[in-house]
């Protein structure tokens, strides 16, 4: 059988749609408007971080204006699949959500399922909360999550055997560096027509107490930590730890 490795989500974005439980995009939207509608803020503008092909901010196109910043090609082209289907308009940018700028404020900026792992340095996740900061209007909300380290290692362990899907079977292999604390490499295989495809992606998990010091070095103010877009509180066992701020 043959070995082909891919990079830049070039592989990932071949399956992104078909293995992503859509419902929970649902669950952002409403715990995101119930932030908004708690602080009697009403948004007309939204910014999605690493947006990906656009899952994330689909629920929101009926009544805000959307924009999306994403450093894959491949995955900016789906997204503009999505919205050409959908009939629907958000503007799109290929930058790094580490480091951006653009022209226009936003009233308000979401980063959702856990694209904030991707951030691999104490430098870097100083660099997207400040670069935030900036492209938000005043009074402006963010919203991001991180995924936990035990739940991290759960939702890979659970997909390190073949699964089928469609005419192709996928799985993932989760190596942990020792060496580099909590910075986890994650291969994708995929087997199709013969062919073994690989793709291979760095993630890093971190503590509440190391994003909430992280916080602390911003002018943000941090409005609270929740499990997993409820409002309930987070634990070690969160799937996700959401945390709402504003400028």
């Amino acid at each position: 059988m043959n070995n082909k490795k891919f990079k830049n989500y070039e592989l990932i974005a071949s399956i992104f749609d078909q293995i992503q439980d859509s419902s929970k995009y649902k669950s952002y939207n409403v715990f995101i408007r119930r932030i908004w509608k708690n602080l009697e803020f009403y948004p007309k503008t939204l910014l999605d971080l690493g947006c990906g092909s656009g899952s994330g901010f689909m629920p929101f196109l009926n009544d805000i204006e959307i924009s999306g910043i994403d450093n894959s090609d491949i995955m900016l082209k789906l997204a503009k699949k999505r919205l050409k289907k959908s009939n629907k308009k958000a503007t799109l940018f290929k930058q790094s959500f580490l480091d951006y700028k653009l022209k226009e404020g936003f009233d308000s900026v979401i980063c959702v399922n856990f694209t904030a792992n991707h951030i691999l340095t104490k430098s870097d996740f100083l660099k997207f909360l400040n670069s935030t900061y900036k492209s938000l209007n005043e009074n402006g909300v963010f919203v991001f999550d991180i995924k936990p380290k035990k739940d991290f290692i759960r939702i890979f362990s659970k997909r390190s055997k073949f699964q089928k899907l469609k005419g192709l079977e996928y799985k993932w292999e989760v190596d942990s560096d020792k060496e580099i604390l909590n910075l986890f490499h994650i291969t994708l295989y995929i087997k199709q027509n013969n062919q073994v495809l690989t793709e291979q992606y760095l993630d890093k998990v971190y503590s509440l107490k190391e994003i909430k010091e992280f916080i602390s070095k911003t002018k943000f103010k941090l409005l609270g930590v929740y499990d997993n877009y409820t409002f309930n509180k987070p634990t070690v066992n969160s799937k996700l730890w959401t945390f709402v701020l504003r400028k």
